[in-house]
């Protein structure tokens, strides 16, 4: 038995050496457990198993300790290439091809305008709406994307943003101006019937998500889309998606609410949506709750859900007393808030990381080099076999 687990151990060394990773000494691998815990992963890939044995120990070693554990959405838990046919199968992200549905549906809502404020007296709805979803997405026609360079920003105390990127973010909800957040959840689960997303999520990923639920972190998703959007979408996958045994995933440590409606006064998603009016309607107004403090608004600097804004949401979110401990992310939108965690989070060295198939060329996929005992990189049919 000890020959066994000796050579177990070599062999384990190889693999993460083979694939790319480190070998991260005193780990016990059990793999009944771990298919057992995260059952949609595939165990009988060597270099999977070495991968989810070291984010297993991370969450075996600090569980019960309310740790800040924060998840991106789009390409992090949910894919981001949804062919929309409404659009001759162009790929969007999740709300994107919303929007995109939306415009060849409105006809579907009797009780209430979709989208209203595009609802215009020239009545070119459906024409507006995609070309606005198209600009936001960077999918006009060659020559017609945005090509302005940032401003100028103080660099401290926190780094530069991208003027660009502000707007884009700030008016990726501006579809809903009018609605209520009821409303909007009624036309997503139309939405859902055509595009659901049981067929879009990363299960793995959903997995080890659970995983930090029932483990006692204090789990947040921040993400670039409408935290409304998000939860409604979340409180949709665990009505829906089977996590193990016939038990259905539970995100109530996330929405934090009797119904599954988001309520951004308890829930934990942190997105770029808007303020709601006296009347429960959106307005157009960007509701930068998780991105306001003190130091922020005496230097009249604005930021959204992406990049450093991302980081500034982290540390809004530990202020209240939950220290960050790890981050799962997947391009360079993620990578403040990574370094972070890695580097100067209260916690570090003890947090850890997860990004989902990064761009060969990103930023991250480089910076995690030097912490590959406190990161793995997952590619993307380690989350996603579709």
């Amino acid at each position: 038995m000890k020959k066994m687990k000796i050579l177990l151990s070599a062999l384990i060394f190889c693999i993460a050496m083979l694939s790319g990773g480190s070998f991260f000494a005193g780990i016990n691998v059990d793999t009944a457990r771990l298919q057992n815990d995260y059952p949609h992963w595939d165990l009988k890939n060597p270099a999977s198993t070495v991968k989810l044995a070291m984010i297993d120990d991370f969450i075996n070693k600090y569980k019960g300790n309310d740790y800040l554990s924060v998840f991106d959405w789009d390409g992090t838990l949910f894919c981001e290439h949804i062919p929309v046919k409404e659009m001759d199968n162009v790929e969007y992200a999740g709300q994107p091809a919303f929007y995109l549905w939306g415009a060849f549906n409105a006809d579907k809502f009797t009780d209430f305008k979709l989208f209203p404020m595009f609802n215009t007296k020239n009545a070119n709805f459906r024409k507006d709406v995609i070309q606005r979803t198209q600009s936001q997405e960077s999918k006009l026609f060659d020559g017609m994307q945005n090509t302005a360079v940032p401003p100028t920003m103080p660099s401290t105390p926190y780094p530069v943003y991208n003027g660009d990127s502000y707007s884009k973010f700030t008016n990726t909800a501006i579809f809903t101006t009018g609605m209520t957040p009821a409303q909007l959840k009624q036309a997503q689960q139309e939405f859902f019937k055509e595009y659901d997303p049981t067929d879009f999520v990363f299960y793995p990923m959903l997995d080890v998500l659970q995983k930090m639920c029932d483990s006692g972190f204090n789990v947040w998703i921040i993400t670039g889309s409408s935290q409304y959007f998000v939860g409604n979408a979340l409180d949709y996958l665990q009505k829906n998606a089977v996590y193990k045994n016939g038990r259905n995933y539970n995100f109530s440590r996330i929405l934090i609410t009797p119904d599954g409606n988001y309520d951004a006064s308890t829930s934990h998603i942190a997105g770029n949506g808007l303020k709601l009016l006296e009347n429960g309607t959106f307005s157009a107004v960007y509701d930068d709750r998780f991105l306001s403090n003190d130091l922020i608004n005496k230097a009249g600097l604005l930021y959204i859900i992406d990049k450093q804004g991302k980081f500034v949401a982290v540390n809004n979110i530990e202020a209240k007393g939950s220290k960050c401990a790890f981050v799962a992310g997947n391009t360079d939108g993620d990578l403040y808030d990574s370094s972070y965690v890695l580097q100067s989070s209260p916690l570090a060295p003890h947090t850890f990381v997860i990004c989902v198939a990064p761009s060969p060329s990103s930023k991250i996929l480089n910076y995690l080099q030097n912490y590959k005992n406190n990161s793995v990189i997952l590619n993307m049919p380690e989350v996603f076999n579709k």
